[in-house]
């Protein structure tokens, strides 16, 4: 009777060492998942900081509609971004200040923004604006000044502004 009871505590203890290893095992495969997941998918932060950039994107193309539209309506750029009646759409996303602008001759301006994320030239790095003019989107981290021109409706084709 007693070998059989040491038998049994002797399967118990092999059993619980087991369950122990098991948990171990699965652990350790759960949290290689959430890592190999991060680094695949990158972590939220990158995301909302890649989705900020994007917006960043979208208002200078948007700014430069309006642009068009009040030299359209003027004659002349703006010398200053409050003059346009929508100046308060073009407000960085994460500080809520308005991007830099600055008018540079008489239908050529500059506008800065502050980008978080790197992205390179691929087939989304161009964006099309107005009547047939590119700018090109790819940018490093940090402050980025796009130089633009509002030309003339015979003058457009399909050139890169940087």
């Amino acid at each position: 009777m007693a070998a059989s009871l040491d038998i049994i505590c002797g399967m118990r203890k092999k059993h619980s060492n087991s369950g122990v290893i098991m948990l171990v095992i699965i652990c350790t495969v759960f949290v290689a998942s959430i890592v190999w997941g991060l680094m695949l998918v990158g972590s939220p932060a990158d995301a909302l900081a890649q989705k900020l950039d994007e917006h960043r994107l979208r208002d200078i193309d948007e700014l430069h509609w309006e642009l068009e539209s009040h030299v359209a309506s003027t004659g002349s750029l703006p010398e200053t971004i409050e003059e346009i009646d929508t100046y308060k759409r073009f407000l960085d996303p994460r500080t809520g200040e308005p991007y830099t602008y600055k008018q540079v001759h008489t239908l050529e301006y500059e506008v800065c923004v502050t980008y978080e994320t790197v992205t390179t030239g691929n087939s989304d790095a161009y964006s099309r604006v107005p009547k047939g003019d590119y700018i090109d989107r790819s940018h490093e981290i940090g402050e980025v000044c796009y130089t633009r021109v509002i030309l003339n409706t015979e003058d457009r084709g399909n050139i890169i502004i940087r």
